[in-house]
């Protein structure tokens, strides 16, 4: 099965980490935007990605 984008497994639990659009970057300085899921289990990672992922698209979107 297929790992869903986005997500990283680091030091046994999942992360997430995803760039930022060029306007975003150039504000925070930094290309990425990297954050512990804060769980070792796949489909808890799942659902916290989503949640994350709205959030992030909101925010890049209103800044560009």
């Amino acid at each position: 099965m297929a790992r869903a984008s986005y997500l990283q497994r680091r030091e046994g639990r999942y992360c997430l980490q995803i760039r930022f659009s060029r306007s975003v970057a150039a504000l925070f300085g930094k290309e990425q935007y990297r954050s512990s899921l804060k769980t070792t289990c796949y489909k808890e990672a799942k659902l916290r990605l989503t949640d994350v992922l709205s959030w992030f698209h909101r925010m890049n979107d209103a800044l560009d």
